[in-house]
């Protein structure tokens, strides 16, 4: 038998349905979009400078919390595309009325809401685009399945899932949690990642995250697994254009409207009886930031203005944008949060001196519509607190704008010391 030679591809997308669309045409028939334990394979199996290790995946992997119809409940793990197989499935929640009562939309912790027949469906591996898959007991799943295919799920006691603790853990530990074990695709796999994995910076924890014991469990809910591993950045400051006309001053660098879209793993702890605060990094579009702000009608709204911007004047040109947003919703000089356009880590510190780091009382979100140092800021934040949403803008399409780089970088080397990001 000839050798076979794998080629893979990255899709890089905004927009998870076009990215799995993008994926699944790349893939074709004779491929696959990997899943969680494809990707963690492929870590444990390519050396540490690849980029498997130094990028960020959403896994092709889904977590359903259900409730059999003997009225157990459960977490249902597919592997290789289950109730989210198609990128049709995902448009039916992204575009969904962001009304909480709405049955197709998302839960107030950025899951998606699934209905009681995908839930028992995906029970018995029937799943949306037609095919059937074996689900196995997990305590069957860890004794190991002999020829496991690319495509299966295993069915994990929501009480035994709420017992991996959630944040860093010790490597040994890991190797005998049932969530890592699911997600790595069995015992070995999971052992023999976690090892490639500490052997990298020769750490002691790793981090590993869950939502089990935060969520409302009598809504059947599905969340897609990512994994986390960065390198690091470089931003470059950039002269833009001025606004020449109506055009630019309303859609400088995006046409049509915006959705915003929690970052996976980072959708916050939504609590019902709290208030909502928004935290929004601005820019030159101040019109479409204020109408994204106004139809989430938070209680409460601070701002990370880009001050010093990277020229003088886009200081003053930033204000002017987003005047309305100030006075709608009578923003203080203290809810204004100043840092330099560029400094991610200046950003990050403002955030915690403001007084606004004193909010866990309020359900916090995070929306990033400002530079790209300063959405880092506001992510980076929201990894430390471990309580903020961070959102990010999704417009219909972007608009190609001549910018000029002025010759200043700054270079942000950010070590992972997690591997499977927040849920």
């Amino acid at each position: 038998m000839a050798d076979m030679k794998m080629e893979a591809e990255i899709v890089f997308e905004p927009h998870v349905p076009r990215a799995l669309q993008r994926a699944l045409e790349y893939a074709g028939d004779e491929g696959f979009v990997a899943s969680m334990p494809a990707l963690l394979h492929a870590r444990t199996n390519a050396p540490y400078d690849n980029i498997i290790w130094n990028t960020w995946f959403t896994s092709y992997s889904e977590e359903s919390v259900v409730t059999t119809p003997q009225g157990n409940r459960v977490v249902v793990a597919i592997h290789g595309g289950g109730i989210f197989a198609t990128p049709e499935r995902y448009e039916q929640v992204y575009r969904a009325s962001v009304d909480r009562s709405n049955p197709d939309g998302f839960t107030g912790q950025y899951a998606a809401k699934i209905s009681q027949k995908e839930a028992h469906d995906a029970l018995e591996g029937r799943l949306s685009d037609g095919t059937e898959v074996p689900v196995y007991p997990f305590e069957e799943f860890r004794q190991g399945i002999s020829n496991l295919p690319i495509r299966f799920g295993v069915i994990l006691d929501l009480e035994l899932a709420r017992q991996s603790k959630r944040g860093y853990e010790e490597f040994e530990t890991l190797k005998d949690d049932p969530n890592m074990i699911v997600r790595a695709g069995g015992v070995e796999a999971n052992i023999a990642y976690l090892d490639k994995y500490r052997d990298r910076h020769k750490t002691k924890l790793m981090g590993n995250w869950h939502p089990y014991n935060r969520i409302d469990v009598d809504q059947p809910q599905t969340r897609m697994p990512f994994l986390a591993g960065n390198q690091g950045g470089i931003y470059s400051e950039g002269d833009y254009p001025e606004e020449q006309n109506e055009q630019d001053q309303h859609e400088l660098f995006t046409v049509g409207g915006w959705r915003a879209v929690a970052v996976p793993g980072l959708e916050g702890n939504w609590d019902p009886e709290k208030p909502r605060m928004y935290v929004v990094s601005v820019g030159f579009e101040g019109s479409k930031t204020l109408r994204l702000v106004s139809r989430a009608e938070p209680d409460n709204v601070a701002v990370l203005l880009p001050d010093p911007g990277v020229k003088p004047e886009y200081v003053e040109r930033t204000l002017k944008n987003n005047q309305r947003l100030i006075e709608k919703f009578r923003i203080s000089d203290e809810s204004l949060v100043r840092a330099s356009a560029g400094d991610a880590i200046g950003a990050w510190k403002a955030l915690y001196s403001a007084s606004l780091n004193n909010n866990a009382d309020h359900n916090l979100y995070y929306v990033c519509c400002g530079t790209k140092p300063h959405s880092l800021a506001l992510a980076l934040h929201a990894l430390a607190s471990g309580y903020p949403a961070v959102l990010y803008i999704v417009p219909d399409r972007h608009r190609v704008v001549d910018t000029r780089a002025l010759g200043v970088y700054w270079r942000f080397d950010v070590r992972d010391v997690t591997s499977l990001g927040r849920k």
